[in-house]
């Protein structure tokens, strides 16, 4: 697609057949770069089916004389058609909402005596849940925030809007948003190096999970896992003092 063609508007049936075919690889990147933990009933061809539905709504929906590219308003549809049927399902199985309810608890507990977010090691100690029973939690969670109601568009609440954004109108935001992504490029430094790695190929690289996975050398859905572990780690780097805060109020 020429950079033309991404503000065509598109009129006639042939030319949103033509845009639907074209646009379907836009579903498969959608898809692959939903850290999201699926039910056992789910796999990624289902989330692919509710990403084509929203594919075809942007085309119904597009108006080039916004000024907006194609891809963009795709992208935002799309998405949303695949979390809308997310939260409809209620993905998570009472068990795993239980545990995650009670990592949370435990979680807080910690922000209260220690007056930071405890680390992923604090967190194993005080749960007794190791390596991936804690990373399957963490990855409920994330998925929580992914699909949740108030979702932003953010695939992790907060650290990859910071990664991704690379400008603002406003002066002082560019200072703010500067001195964010000094923070976070210390704290990514800072993990181990599997996660490092992680990060740095689904944020700086767009790789998607599966391929992040087939160049680790472990399966998509532990991407997911080690993606989510990672998140926990850089928020308890990043935001020591605002916990602290918080515990103090």
């Amino acid at each position: 697609m020429t950079r033309a063609d991404a503000y065509m508007a598109l009129s006639t049936p042939e030319q949103k057949q033509k845009r639907f075919e074209d646009s379907l690889l836009l579903v498969k990147y959608v898809v692959g770069r939903l850290a999201v933990e699926l039910p056992a009933s789910l796999d990624r061809d289902d989330l692919y089916s509710w990403g084509a539905i929203g594919l075809w709504r942007a085309i119904q929906t597009y108006d080039a004389s916004r000024g907006v590219a194609f891809s963009t308003h795709a992208y935002i549809l799309i998405r949303g058609a695949i979390l809308d049927e997310l939260r409809r399902l209620d993905f998570l199985p009472r068990s795993r909402r239980d545990k995650l309810k009670a990592v949370v608890a435990t979680r807080d507990g910690l922000v209260q005596k220690l007056g930071r977010k405890p680390s992923i090691e604090e967190l194993e100690s005080a749960t007794g849940l190791k390596g991936s029973d804690l990373d399957e939690v963490l990855l409920s969670e994330h998925t929580a925030q992914v699909v949740s109601l108030d979702d932003s568009g953010s695939d992790d609440a907060g650290i990859g809007a910071i990664l991704r954004s690379n400008r603002e109108v406003d002066p002082s935001s560019v200072a703010e948003t500067n001195e964010l992504r000094e923070q976070l490029a210390v704290a990514i430094g800072r993990l181990p190096k599997i996660e490092k790695e992680i990060v740095i190929l689904y944020y700086n690289k767009n790789l998607l999970l599966k391929e992040i996975g087939e160049i680790m050398g472990f399966s998509e859905s532990r991407a997911s896992q080690i993606h989510a572990r990672a998140l926990e780690r850089l928020r308890s780097f990043m935001l020591p003092a605002e916990t602290a805060q918080a515990a103090e109020a």
